[in-house]
């Protein structure tokens, strides 16, 4: 279990933007509130913030949909890259598995968009059980992470 007060643990942070139900972070922001920052429809800011306290020795992860925290954020991520964070990028909802929220949600360029990021690595689980194992592994992990998820 991903426990922030684990001894011997780097603490642990989560930020979200206004997706907890969609992205799947509701349970961390249940058990762990002191830890979970809900910022709102703001992911510019919130990518920014999530970098600079992945600077400071806190494993953070910032948790989107594809087409707001990679397509609306790549600046943001960009100077992440720049500054050699220690950022976990998970995003859901990538490609065009999100056919009912229209064709503005559809992010079909984000592997090609982080690819750009010299120091971020990617993943794309296939399966529940790979991003388990994922996640589990990029907090453990040095540097910045894309985890890519599709809707369903």
């Amino acid at each position: 279990e991903l426990n922030s007060n684990r001894p011997g643990r780097s603490p642990l942070a989560v930020l979200d933007c206004d997706l907890v139900g969609s992205v799947k972070t509701q349970k961390f922001a249940q058990d762990h509130p002191d830890h979970f920052f809900q910022a709102g429809i703001q992911e510019h800011n919130t990518a920014t913030v999530a970098g600079a306290l992945s600077t400071q020795g806190i494993v953070t992860f910032f948790a989107d949909f594809g087409v707001f925290g990679v397509d609306e954020t790549y600046n943001q991520h960009r100077l992440n890259d720049l500054n050699q964070t220690n950022l976990k990028l998970v995003c859901t909802h990538n490609g065009i598995d999100v056919g009912q929220d229209g064709k503005t949600h559809q992010c079909i360029d984000y592997v090609g968009i982080i690819n750009n990021l010299y120091g971020y690595k990617i993943i794309i689980p296939a399966d529940p059980n790979q991003t388990d194992r994922v996640i589990r592994y990029i907090a453990s992990q040095p540097g910045n992470f894309f985890v890519g998820v599709g809707r369903s």
